[in-house]
């Protein structure tokens, strides 16, 4: 199966078109279970998502199948001190002890940029020793563009997995050939921001003024899936699901009741990529919620 949970809103509420909030612990222990008994194998998490490692760890069966994947602390610094690396050994065994974990299947870099600053290799380096001691299976990093991705690899170290962005909007990794280039390093890759944080999954007419600039592109896609009777839900996933590379859709839930609506969006028939390729944008401006500025209304 290639649907994998992000458990952001496990830890905190998460997403501009985020409705329902955080899930109690009761709720995240009935997704867990649902979704192992599914096949669901990827647990994506960080340090950064407040409470999501500790409730993992409190709602996980010690015989549990899942693939846990954290990330490092978020320096934003311009130099990586003594200082940070302690810090960062530190979290990692607090990410453990949290997710109740002797070992866990990947440690990402969450913030590129970190690498990029003074001493960033230095961060790499921690990340190859934790490998080498056996306590993570997988090293790898969380990355936006083409352009983190070379440079990460121009650092000269080996890297098993990343995480990217890629849906029906955001096709320029998979246009690229970048994707494939991936591959063929053998790369495990885990998209994400598969629904663009539910803005996918909204009416066109429904967007804030933000969006007026790419409203007529989406007014098409939605024109395009209702006419081959696939839901904004099955036309995100399905999209995904089929670039042969991805390995994992890393998918947020914020309740029993959306995971079960995944599983069923997973089995959608789906009729080729092709006409999907007019929808892409390339303006970073809509593709990177870090970088909306909603203004409210219609």
């Amino acid at each position: 199966m290639k649907l994998g949970l992000g458990t952001v809103q496990f830890g905190m509420e998460y997403g501009n078109f985020n409705v329902n909030g955080q899930p109690d612990l009761s709720e995240i222990q009935k997704i867990l279970s649902q979704a192992e008994e599914a096949g669901v194998a990827i647990l994506d998490t960080a340090p950064a998502y407040k409470d999501s490692e500790e409730n993992i760890g409190l709602s996980l069966p010690a015989d549990h199948s899942f693939r846990i994947v954290t990330k490092t602390p978020v320096f934003e610094t311009k130099k990586i001190t003594n200082e940070d690396i302690l810090l960062l050994k530190k979290t990692f065994t607090s990410s453990l002890k949290k997710l109740k974990q002797s070992s866990i299947y990947a440690l990402l870099v969450h913030r590129p940029a970190d690498l990029f600053c003074e001493n960033g290799e230095r961060i790499l380096k921690v990340l190859t020793e934790f490998k080498r001691n056996k306590l993570v299976d997988k090293i790898g990093v969380s990355v936006y563009n083409s352009h983190e991705i070379e440079k990460v690899f121009a650092m000269g170290f080996d890297i098993d997995l990343i995480q990217l962005p890629l849906n029906v909007l955001d096709q320029r990794l998979l246009t690229s050939g970048t994707l494939k280039d991936l591959k063929k390093k053998k790369i495990e890759i885990h998209a994400r921001s598969i629904f663009l944080q539910g803005l996918l999954l909204k009416s066109p007419e429904e967007l804030d003024p933000f969006f007026n600039p790419v409203r007529p592109i989406l007014k098409k896609y939605h024109q395009y899936i209702e006419s081959i009777k696939l839901t904004p839900l099955q036309s995100a996933m399905s999209f995904v699901q089929h670039v042969a590379e991805v390995d994992h859709l890393i998918i947020g839930i914020e309740n029993l009741t959306q995971f079960n609506q995944l599983l069923t969006a997973e089995m959608s028939p789906f009729q080729g990529m092709d006409a999907f390729k007019h929808f892409s944008v390339d303006d970073e401006r809509y593709l990177n919620p870090s970088k909306w500025t909603l203004k409210g209304g219609k």
